[in-house]
């Protein structure tokens, strides 16, 4: 490839870029558990353009132009939250009486564990 056309190739990525970025938002905010108020970790946030991030010790800065945020944490209820500037977000602590485990789950070690 000759220099020019790189030169065009690092063009287009800029600006893929920030177009991508151009409409984001930054969020900050924190989860808890909502009878113990203490900070959970490990928790999966799912938007409509970011599949999956996990917060660090409780805390989450995220950067999405989603409007919906699907929170989850095993051991809890999964939470569907509006986003706004700032998320304060409490989950409900959950006790599976059953579980349900299919042929091809099974055979998975990761999907047992």
């Amino acid at each position: 490839m000759s220099f020019g056309r790189w030169i065009l190739f690092l063009i287009f990525l800029v600006l893929f870029f920030f177009t991508a970025t151009a409409h984001a938002r930054q969020l900050f905010g924190s989860v808890s558990d909502a009878v113990s108020g203490e900070l959970l970790s490990g928790v999966e946030l799912r938007t409509t353009d970011i599949q999956a991030v996990r917060d660090v010790g409780g805390r989450l800065a995220l950067q999405t132009d989603s409007e919906r945020m699907v929170v989850r944490r095993p051991g809890y209820r999964p939470l569907a939250v509006d986003l706004d500037s700032s998320l304060q977000i409490a989950l409900q602590p959950f006790t599976p009486r059953a579980l349900y485990l299919s042929f091809w789950s099974a055979d998975l070690k990761a999907k047992r564990q």
